[in-house]
Parts: structure tokens; C-alpha cells; sequence
């Protein structure tokens, strides 16, 4: 270090157009190196996403059952899960549009966000029943889903 304090890749070696293309092309490499790792995880991605559908989904069924379903304040953390799986088969959906996988996870999302579209959907004196219902359809969504991963392996 010399001169002002920077460093050998700071403005007083490349100049400031030159450490910004160099940041610039960090970020790139980085971005490329982490999709093709996002690409390549697919599958794994895909089950993920399931597990923790069904996972919360089980979650829900359990405290309406005990009577005691989540207060208004805590839906964030039954949405949350539908929300990422959602996000995920979007962000994905360019490179796998085609895919039976995608076509059945998206319907495993639609079922948990209606089971999860807020505290409505646990309320009335057939909410148990519905949701006992919607969770049945989660797990064969979620099981279809899974035979499509497998055999597109």
C-alpha cells in the first residue's frame, strides 16, 4: 500500500473505470458460477421445497386439530414456505417449462397457498374437515411430483 492508502486493485493501479469493471466481472463469474449450481440442484431444489410444503402443511393440520390455530400475527410463517416454492418455480420455469415436475409442483403450490391464504381458511366449523381434505390433496400433489422427478432423472 502506497500512495493514499489503496490497494494494488484499487483506483490507483486500474483507475476507478478499471476496479469497477473488475468488481463488475467478480459479480458476473459469481452469478454465472452460482445459477449453473441452481441448475444443476434442480431436483434436490424441488424436493426441498416439498418436504417443507408438506412439513408446514402438517404443521397447520396439527394446531387446528389441538384447537388452537395460528393467531393472525403468525400466518407469515405457514405462507413463507409457499412463497419461496412459488418464487422458485418461477425463477426455474425458463429453463425447465417443459418439465412434468414443474407442471405438478406448481399444482402441490396452489393447494398449500389455499390451505395457507390466511386465517379464514381455518375458520367455520367444517375448517377441520376442509383442511384434513386439502392436506389428503397436498400429499398425492407432493407424491406426483415426485414420480415426475424420478423419472426425469
Amino acid at each position: 500500500m502506497g500512495g493514499g492508502g489503496r490497494s494494488m486493485l484499487g483506483t490507483r493501479c486500474l483507475g476507478r473505470k478499471g476496479s469497477a469493471t473488475v468488481l463488475g466481472l467478480l459479480v458476473l463469474a459469481w452469478s454465472v458460477v452460482c445459477t449453473g449450481c441452481y441448475w444443476m440442484r434442480y431436483e434436490a431444489l424441488a424436493e426441498t421445497h416439498l418436504e417443507l410444503l408438506t412439513s408446514y402443511a402438517d404443521k397447520l393440520l396439527a394446531e387446528v386439530e389441538h384447537g388452537r390455530g395460528p393467531a393472525p400475527g403468525d400466518w407469515p410463517e405457514f405462507t413463507y414456505p409457499g412463497d419461496r416454492a412459488a418464487d422458485f418455480a418461477r425463477i426455474v420455469a425458463g429453463r425447465f417449462q417443459g418439465r412434468e415436475s414443474l407442471r405438478e409442483l406448481r399444482a402441490t403450490i396452489v393447494i398449500y397457498q389455499n390451505m395457507t391464504r390466511g386465517p379464514e381458511a381455518v375458520a367455520g366449523r367444517d375448517a377441520l374437515a376442509r383442511l384434513r381434505q386439502e392436506r389428503q390433496a397436498l400429499g398425492r400433489a407432493a407424491a406426483r411430483t415426485r414420480a415426475a422427478l424420478a423419472r426425469e432423472d
